[in-house]
């Protein structure tokens, strides 16, 4: 399952300005009674969001029959991408 995660990490990796790979949530944190496989953030230009909704239903067609569900949100603010000064 791990090596699916990073397979289509992969593929929103390379139409993403930046990326970055969250802490996976159990089960009691999600709507989802399955354990999650991947948790990430993905920085895209306004301009491929079609390339990120394409690459989201390709994967749900890829890894449906292997039960993996995929939950896109968005768009958010970017605070996952903003580095604080320490004090």
């Amino acid at each position: 399952m791990k090596i699916a995660g990073q397979k289509c990490y992969e593929e929103y990796k390379n139409i993403s300005s930046k990326t970055r790979i969250n802490n996976l949530l159990p089960p009691e944190l999600t709507d989802h009674n399955e354990d999650m496989i991947l948790n990430a953030t993905f920085f895209i230009d306004h301009y491929k969001e079609t390339d990120f909704v394409r690459t989201t239903n390709h994967q749900e067609e890829k890894y449906r029959a292997k039960g993996f569900s995929f939950d896109v949100t968005g768009p958010w603010a970017p605070y996952n991408f903003v580095k604080l000064l320490s004090e």
